[in-house]
């Protein structure tokens, strides 16, 4: 193979897609991530996440558990944004600030392929950043605080730094990709389905890295997790057999191999594009970096479609390898005739994945026919914090259920007196105010209106409309002494 400084692909001529400027371009990706973050309910993982984050800010540490957490790096990323809000205890943390964190992960997903306009040329560069800032998918879970966002920021800036230590042989690249690798393990243990294919891909586009700097990187991947997580380390193997289990084993979250296709149906021209753009770059002598993204491409694809444990975030590794192959394919059409048409044609797909991104995190942010909403919170969550808020945060509270009720715990992070019961307690006394789901209710019956004798059985109202539900199949029904029923 030739030396990398050699394997750039050629400089078109300027035209309107690459003289577009970056700071209008990241102002857009901005404007689609950043306002209205609270607007969205929290989902029950961003709440757990959320609580464990307060559990940082309140005693500069928290537990790693495999079972049921993933690596502290989003927390760490997100200490700054509490500190700047001047949030120091977890009840005064806010969606703004935990939010704020993988919205500006997005952010710089957007920016990174300019790191690459040598190699790719800036017209393409520039087009994988658009479409990045424009894909309904990035913009959505740029909005979640959830590990996925970061994960997949810092899987490509380890392409960019893997990339440019192959062009410029200098060692300080490889540490910073090393950097990039153990930072990913930090934040996610599905890091070693991305690392198995950054390697593949290495290998097969015939990338020749030199062993000291691949020592270097994997030194400084180590260090990083010694500093970050030690225990996750170390627990390596007992993840490895919870997630392996998890992944063919887990009875909500099996799903066909097709699953993420039918999400992505919407974006079905950043695929098409794709496919253009492997087709038209892959026999160039100088596309090494395009065979790698084409071979990583292929190994998360078919990695991510085999394993049957699959949730909506998870596509983002993935779909975003897809992006960078799609940018291919808009700059082969960016040089073809007639040149206005494509690039009109090619505008009209941006906006409509940019329109498409902000109806789905605004307007159908909650909403089930958004195709990345899953199992999540319903919009009625705001409804039952503000009956609560009426009756009081310093009212005590019974919450009776067997089913799972985050993000509720986030929402009375202020109530001073709640309760949480699996099963109607006999021998506690019934609280002013309860909530409970309608499986325990005939129990919740049998309490208060059958075991007290007459004259001592309190009267509750209902302060929660039929059917009020925490999330899809999740009804609770609130109950409160001294109210009128509806």
């Amino acid at each position: 193979m030739t030396q990398a400084s050699g394997d750039r692909l050629p400089r078109p001529k300027r035209s309107a897609w690459t003289l577009l400027p970056v700071p209008i371009l990241l102002l857009l990706a901005a404007a689609l991530r950043l306002p209205d973050l609270a607007a969205r309910p929290m989902h029950a993982d961003e709440a757990i996440l959320a609580d464990r984050f307060g559990t940082l800010l309140e005693q500069g540490a928290c537990a790693y558990d495999p079972a049921h957490h993933h690596g502290p790096a989003l927390l760490y990323l997100t200490l700054p944004a509490a500190w700047l809000s001047g949030a120091r205890r977890y009840v005064e943390l806010s969606e703004i600030t935990l939010r704020l964190a993988p919205a500006l992960c997005g952010l710089a997903l957007v920016a990174l392929p300019l790191a690459l306009a040598r190699a790719l040329t800036r017209r393409t560069a520039l087009a994988a950043a658009l479409l990045t800032a424009a894909s309904p998918a990035m913009v959505y879970y740029s909005r979640y605080y959830i590990p996925e966002m970061l994960l997949v920021t810092l899987s490509f800036a380890a392409i960019v730094c893997g990339w440019r230590c192959l062009e410029s042989q200098r060692p300080s690249w490889a540490l910073l990709a090393g950097a990039c690798l153990g930072l990913m393990y930090a934040t996610k243990e599905t890091a070693l389905i991305a690392f198995v294919a950054l390697a593949a891909a290495a290998l097969l586009a015939r990338w020749r890295l030199r062993w000291p700097h691949l020592a270097a990187a994997a030194a400084t991947a180590l260090l990083v997790c010694l500093a970050l997580n030690p225990r996750g380390l170390f627990e390596l193997p007992h993840a490895l057999r919870i997630y392996a289990s998890r992944a063919i084993g887990d009875p909500f979250h099996i799903h066909p191999w097709h699953f993420y296709f039918g999400l992505l149906r919407g974006e079905a021209a950043i695929a098409v594009l794709a496919l253009i753009g492997v087709a038209t770059w892959w026999r160039r002598p100088d596309a090494s970096l395009v065979r790698f993204l084409a071979f990583y491409v292929a190994a998360m694809t078919i990695a991510y479609a085999a394993i049957p444990y699959k949730t909506p975030w998870c596509l983002l590794g993935l779909w975003h390898a897809w992006i960078l192959l799609a940018a291919l394919g808009a700059a082969w059409l960016l040089e073809r005739r007639p040149r206005p048409l494509l690039a009109a044609l090619l505008w009209l797909v941006v906006a409509h994945l940019g329109w498409q991104a902000w109806q789905g995190s605004r307007r159908y942010a909650a909403d089930p026919s958004n195709p990345y909403v899953y199992a999540h919170t319903t919009p009625e969550v705001f409804i039952i914090r503000d009956h609560l808020e009426k009756l009081g945060r310093d009212t005590p509270i019974q919450i009776i259920s067997r089913a799972n009720l985050w993000p509720l715990p986030w929402y009375l992070r202020s109530f001073t007196q709640v309760q949480w019961w699996n099963a109607v307690p006999q021998d506690a006394p019934a609280a002013p105010v309860i909530l409970i789901t309608p499986d325990l209710e005939p129990a919740l019956t049998r309490k208060l209106y059958e075991l007290p004798p007459p004259g001592e059985r309190p009267l509750y109202a209902p302060f929660l409309d039929p059917g009020t539900q925490l999330r899809p199949g999740v009804e609770l029904r609130g109950y409160a002494r001294g109210l009128t029923a509806y």
